[in-house]
């Protein structure tokens, strides 16, 4: 197979997916297809060729050149630029490279080098760099340095009768730059080996062994060598030769890299540097320098860079070894051993921009960067300052001061606890202060004066428990907006916030002045980005995808708590303002602003005598207290929440309860409520749940005008006498489950009670267990409700004297008991229609089109919307597949309103609420888990609400995910839940209910007209 049958080059598009250019010409090898050449296109008259071989194979590329030449697209002769990678035993014979005249770039990487002529590069006369770094060589080249490198078969009389070079040209006329790179070869470089590159500027040679002093003796003719580096040599190199006999003779030397040579001194006595007034650039990385004289560098007064990073040997450095540096100007210690740079004379390094200690034992900050008071600093000029992964404690006062050029400090990974106010002071320009990994508990204001140029600050991995907060005239400098036209970027991530009082009150508060000082709350997506708000913190912005916050109640990421302001909580415990008792927790809910004392499974056997006065919420669950006389809860005055939860409380004294609104006394050892225990409180709440009560008298709660919730299951009760909640007008639910009810003619009343409650004007029904209640022992575990549904009548009918019928009243019986059952089926047909008027409603409505027990609205007809739905974000699934597609496409359709849909653009969030559920004829509340944690979703609720008892009106439709438990809502909702038809998605009848429940569609009434 000939090389025009394996390689196919055309100028076309991309041939090569990895190749992210078009017009390449690609070479492929048809029985390697990890074997390419490409090339651009000739655009600026000449062309690169990049060859790059599979390492896949041990397939030797012998022919490689070969098939080159037989490139039918393009010309060899255009050819500038060669670079071949990763080549199996590569061969390059000696006219190989003949074909390519205008080749001024050679670069062979990696791979293995099979064979090279010793004249390979001698027609090369317009090559200017060459770059040889291979990873093997074939036991077949026995030279131990290729003579390709050295040229001393290239000067005869048919190399220039070939016309390859004119008389008197030397060897590679044009070469400038080579580098030779891990070469293994089976003897070190010859003598000879530079002789005859007498044009060459810079030569770098890495991994490669020496034969002896005298190798360095051929770079003597090296006259116009500006850089040469040596990194890594594989055999010993005597440096006190190469000093004092070689590099006195680069006269011309910019740049000197000796890395990793195992330099150990550098020692004045042979005056190292005295023929080298032009070297701009040092290197001793990675050697073991441990002392270097403070004279060895005097004379290179254009030295602008040295680095003597890697030396772990170099504890200290002389007083004067900067001595003449006047235009330094980036110094390397990174990663010695330094414990200080307080003894170094930096004052004739006024020109340095760069200073990089990182990695060493330095313990303080060196007092180089300020003069304060004066203006002058001697490092005026200072750009970068990297003192990162040191041992140092503190930033005192004034250590950076007046450096107008600074721009970056970083101290990270320090031991830093302290920053002194003004430690960093009038930098204009400072563009970021790492600070990241330290032990810093808090950032003073006043440390960060006049930063106005700062961009970042990263404080991630201390121990801040708040944000810090910069003056005023951090970045003060302003956009045509007014406000700064650049933002701090704060990192504040894996530290110790704390949401407390004081996260609460700084979030807040200043919000709140915000809004006065005319900026308006910004939107989620906004605190996204610049968390919290552009409105008080305009000059700070938060890393704060994995930013937490900590306080008594958990771990919460501060992108989620913002919504919930019920969650920030201060633990007040050990404080020298509240007074906590003995083994309690003592915490403060800063939203509502109570105390809240929680004694706990602490076998108390009394309320505590320490209590604080102004403690609000006690909790003394999982105790051994008997008794609550009225003299325990007088030294807390505010208390309105008792939770005595399992205890052994057996007795209640008269008055102890007088302030409170709630007290759970469940699974307790009462069996009584005393007479007058319960008169004139305030109480709301009252739970006896699990107690050993077993009798009631009927003025048992009459002295609880406002009690609103009421338990009293789980105790020995059988029987609830006449009126005993006649005087709860306020009470919204009621518990009465799990006590041996007997099936008597007695329970009528609590029947009464509940129809009586059920029809009140306000329409509001208690919420209670008494469907599910079961009564004994005669009717053997019947419901309650049923048992008095079927023995109503006859329990009605009993008197305590029988009554004898005769003959004379037999026709007035007769009748009266026909007119009693007649009232009877009206009575239950009544109640079977109240009770199932709904679904009656529906089913009408489904097959008609009419709408009964419905009247419209004429104030209704202006609206712009049939309704606002108000949902949570993590409920748009639902909203948006569901419910927007069945009743928009509805015939006819309802139109509806969405927040991030039909908000206004520019409004604030609570303005756009209030005017949807104005514009809107019903208000659909989509009641989830999402929606009650979301303090948005409950003010949308709560403004609905308000407009709906305006209006009078029932404007809100409740619609209820079966995941929720009524017990976690709050008062609020639960009452309008139980006072008003709601609908639940489980329902069969689900969406016929929706669409009955909404007005008529504006669309319809239109469309009516025409």
């Amino acid at each position: 197979m000939t090389c025009a049958d394996i390689w196919n080059c055309r100028w076309t598009e991309r041939l090569d997916p990895s190749v992210n250019h078009e017009g390449y010409c690609v070479l492929w090898k048809q029985d390697d297809p990890f074997f390419r050449a490409s090339s651009p296109p000739p655009f600026d008259g000449g062309i690169d060729i990049d060859v790059r071989c599979s390492r896949r194979t041990h397939t030797p590329d012998t022919q490689l050149f070969e098939c080159m030449k037989n490139m039918t697209d393009t010309s060899l002769v255009t050819i500038e630029r060669l670079t071949i990678y990763a080549c199996n035993y590569l061969e390059i014979h000696e006219s190989d490279l003949d074909a390519f005249p205008s080749l001024s770039t050679l670069e062979i990487r990696y791979g293995s080098l099979g064979y090279i002529s010793p004249r390979a590069l001698c027609g090369s006369i317009s090559l200017s760099f060459l770059d040889f770094y291979v990873d093997a060589i074939a036991d077949n080249i026995t030279s131990p340095y290729p003579e390709a490198f050295i040229g001393n078969t290239c000067n005869n009389d048919q190399t220039l009768a070939a016309g390859n070079l004119h008389s008197g040209e030397t060897f590679l006329p044009m070469l400038q730059e080579m580098s030779l790179s891990n070469f293994q070869f089976s003897e070190p470089i010859p003598e000879n080996a530079f002789q005859n590159l007498l044009h060459l500027q810079i030569l770098q040679l890495s991994f490669i062994s020496f034969s002896s002093n005298e190798t360095f003796m051929s770079l003597d003719v090296l006259s116009n060598l500006e850089s040469l580096q040596i990194n890594h040599p594989t055999s010993y190199i005597n440096l006190d030769f190469f000093f004092g006999n070689v590099l006195p003779k680069l006269q011309n030397l910019k740049k000197l890299w000796l890395l990793e040579t195992n330099i150990k001194t550098l020692s004045p006595v042979r005056d190292v540097f005295s023929n080298n007034p032009l070297i701009e650039e040092i290197s001793f990385f990675w050697n073991k320098l441990s002392f270097i004289h403070e004279l060895t560098f005097r004379n290179l007064s254009n030295l602008r860079s040295l680095d003597l990073a890697v030396n772990k040997n170099l504890t200290s450095l002389q007083h004067d070894f900067l001595r003449g540096l006047i235009n330094l100007e980036e110094l390397i210690l990174k990663d010695c051993s330094l414990k200080s740079l307080n003894e170094v004379d930096f004052s004739d390094v006024t020109s340095l921009k760069t200073l990089s200690a990182e990695e060493n034992d330095i313990t303080e900050i060196p007092n180089i960067f300020s003069n304060f008071p004066e203006q002058d600093v001697v490092l005026s000029r200072i750009q970068t300052i990297k003192l990162q992964s040191n041992n140092i404690k503190c930033v005192k006062l004034f250590t950076f001061s007046n450096l107008a050029h600074l721009s970056e400090i970083d101290l990270s990974l320090n031991l830093i606890s302290s920053v002194d106010d003004k430690a960093f002071y009038n930098l204009e320009n400072i563009e970021s202060i790492n600070l990241a990994g330290n032990r810093l508990a808090v950032i003073s204001p006043k440390s960060l004066f006049n930063l106005q140029g700062l961009y970042l600050l990263d404080l991630k991995d201390n121990m801040l428990t708040y944000f810090p907060t910069f003056p005023c005239n951090v970045n003060s400098r302003l956009g045509l907006n007014g406000l700064p036209s650049i933002r701090v970027l704060t990192d504040l991530r894996r530290n110790n916030l704390q949401c407390d009082c004081s996260m609460f009150e700084f979030l807040y508060h200043f919000i709140a002045f915000g809004f006065t000082e005319g900026c308006s709350l910004p939107s989620l997506y906004d605190r996204e980005k610049y968390w919290p708000g552009v409105h008080y913190l305009v000059n700070q912005r938060f890393h704060q995808a994995e930013l937490l916050c900590f306080n008594p109640g958990g771990v919460f990421y501060i992108k989620d708590i913002l919504d919930k302001p019920s969650l920030f909580l201060s633990d007040i415990s050990n404080t020298s303002y509240f007074s906590c008792p003995r083994g309690c927790r003592c915490i403060r809910a800063c939203q509502a602003s109570v105390n809240i004392v929680s004694c706990r499974n602490q076998s108390f056997t009394d309320i505590p005598s320490d209590l604080d006065e102004s403690t609000e919420y006690l909790f003394l669950q999982n105790n051994r207290i008997e008794s609550i006389p009225k003299s325990s809860l007088d030294v807390v005055p505010n208390l309105q929440y008792l939770n005595l939860h399992d205890n052994r409380v057996n007795h209640i004294e008269k008055g102890s309860l007088d302030q409170l609104l709630d007290v759970d006394l469940s699974d307790n050892r009462l069996t009584e409520l005393p007479r007058g225990t319960m008169m004139s409180l305030s109480l709301k709440y009252l739970n006896f749940s699990k107690n050993d009560i077993s009798s009631l008298y009927a003025a048992s709660f009459a002295g609880l005008p406002f009690l609103e919730i009421l338990d009293l299951s789980h105790n020995e009760i059988t029987v609830f006498p006449s009126g005993l909640f006649d005087n709860l007008t306020k009470l919204t639910s009621v518990f009465i489950g799990g006590n041996p009810l007997n099936c008597t003619c007695d329970m009528l009343y609590l029947s009464k009670w509940y129809r009586q409650a059920s029809f009140k004007p306000n329409g509001t029904r208690p919420d209670t267990d008494f469907g599910q209640i079961e009564c004994v022992p005669f009717a053997n575990g019947t419901q309650l409700s049923k048992w008095i549904d079927d023995h109503e009548t006859s329990c009605l009918s009993v008197s305590e004297e029988p009554v004898v019928v005769t003959g004379s009243n037999s026709a007035l019986v007769s009748v009266l008991l026909i007119i009693i059952t007649i009232l009877t089926v009206v009575f239950i047909t009544t109640l079977v229609i109240y009770r199932y008027h709904l679904e009656f409603s529906v089913m009408v409505y489904a097959r008609t089109g009419f709408r009964c027990f419905q009247i419209s609205r004429e104030d209704e007809s202006s609206k712009d919307f049939d309704a606002f739905i108000s949902f949570s974000n993590q409920d748009n699934d639902f909203v948006l597949n569901d419910i927007l597609p069945r009743l928009e496409n509805h015939s006819p359709p309802w139109k509806l309103c969405i927040h991030h849909r039909d908000f206004a653009v520019g409004e604030s969030i609570a303005t756009n609420i209030l005017n949807a559920i104005e514009r809107s004829k019903r208000t659909i509340i989509i009641l989830s888990t999402q929606f009650l944690e979301s303090e948005w979703c409950s003010y949308e609720f709560r403004a609905a609400h308000s407009q709906a008892l305006r209006e009078r009106s029932q404007k809100i439709l409740l619609v209820m995910f079966n995941d929720v438990d009524k017990s976690t809502l709050d008062k609020e909702l639960r009452a309008y839940i139980s006072a008003n038809t709601y609908l639940r998605t489980d329902d069969t009848m689900f969406w016929s209910k929706l669409k009955y429940a909404l007005p008529e569609p504006i669309n319809s009434t239109e469309e009516s007209t025409l």
